[in-house]
């Protein structure tokens, strides 16, 4: 098994990274927001179905796709955008690498 000689791996020894920690973070968050509009869309989406609301049905659910996609729009350009960026880092130290 390679190592580095401190006890540690060779490949452990220097964390290789293609993005800044901020992007991590920016991507996590918008992540976590996505999951959050999803749980409530979901929870919704079960609420409604529910007998009483029987009667307005078909209207509720158009409107509960509505404000989900509308809730999930902003985040979803937030993910390509930082997918861009990540894209843009990699290929410009490959770039770099290759001269």
């Amino acid at each position: 098994m390679p190592s580095s000689g401190r006890g540690r791996l060779a490949y452990e020894a220097q964390p290789f990274r293609i993005y800044p920690n901020e992007l991590l973070y920016e991507a996590q968050d918008a992540l976590a927001h996505l999951a959050d509009i999803d749980m409530r869309y979901e929870k919704a989406l079960n609420h409604a179905g529910e007998p009483r609301r029987k009667v307005d049905a078909p209207v509720l659910h158009d409107r509960l796709v509505q404000r989900h996609q509308r809730e999930r729009h902003r985040f979803e350009q937030k993910l390509s955008v930082i997918h861009r960026r990540i894209s843009e880092l990699m290929l410009s130290d490959l770039r770099s690498n290759q001269t």
